[in-house]
C-alpha cells in the first residue's frame, strides 16, 4: 500500500530530526506535520498554529507527540483497509441477482426447490415445485416476453396468494423470463 509506505517514510524522516532534538528543526517538521496530515487526523489539526500562539512550546516535545499520532493513525489506517478488503470479499462471494440469471433458470429453480424440501409440507412442496416446473416450461419457449406474461400471470397471482414469501422466492425468476435471460 503505497499510502502506508509514505507515511512510514515521514515517519522515518520526522525520528531522524526528532534524534537531532533540534528545536528549530522540530519547529520546521511540526509545521509540516499539520501542514500534511492536519485535516485528516485528528489530534494536529491546529498543532503548529496552537503552539505558536501559546509562545512556550516545546517544539521537541510537540514532534515527538505528532510521530506518535502519525504512528496510530497509520495502524488505524492499516485495520480500517484490511477490514475494508475483507468486507468487499465477502461482498464478492455474495450472489447477487445477476449472477444469479448467469447460473440459469433451472439452477435457480433447482436451488429453491432444494432449499424448500423438507421445510414445508409435502402438499405444499408438491404445488410450489409444480408451479416451479411450470415456470422452467416457459422459460424454454420460444416467445415474445407478452405471451410469456399471459402464461406467467397466473403463477405471480398464484405466488400473491400464499405469501410474500413465496412470492419473493418467484419473483427473480418470473423477471429473468420476461427479460429474456438465459434458461
Amino acid at each position: 500500500m503505497k499510502f502506508i509506505i509514505d507515511i512510514e517514510k515521514d515517519i522515518e524522516g520526522y525520528a531522524k530530526i526528532l534524534a537531532l532534538r533540534d528545536p528549530d528543526e522540530a519547529k520546521k517538521c511540526v509545521k509540516q506535520i499539520e501542514f500534511v496530515y492536519g485535516k485528516r487526523v485528528d489530534g494536529l489539526n491546529g498543532l503548529y498554529r496552537y503552539a505558536m500562539w501559546d509562545g512556550t512550546a516545546d517544539w521537541v516535545d510537540l514532534l515527538s507527540n505528532a510521530i506518535r499520532i502519525i504512528e496510530f493513525y497509520k495502524e488505524e489506517f492499516k485495520i480500517k483497509y484490511t477490514h475494508d478488503r475483507e468486507i468487499e470479499k465477502q461482498h464478492s462471494n455474495i450472489v447477487t441477482d445477476e449472477e444469479t440469471t448467469k447460473v440459469g433458470i433451472s439452477r435457480q429453480i433447482e436451488a429453491i426447490k432444494g432449499e424448500l424440501e423438507g421445510t414445508i409440507s409435502d402438499q405444499e412442496y408438491s404445488e410450489m415445485s409444480d408451479k416451479l416446473d411450470q415456470l422452467e416450461a416457459i422459460s424454454k419457449q420460444d416467445i415474445s416476453a407478452g405471451k410469456k406474461w399471459i402464461m406467467i400471470k397466473g403463477i405471480v397471482e398464484w405466488s400473491l396468494a400464499k405469501g410474500v414469501d413465496v412470492y419473493i422466492k418467484i419473483s427473480p425468476i418470473v423477471n429473468n423470463i420476461l427479460a429474456g435471460k438465459e434458461n
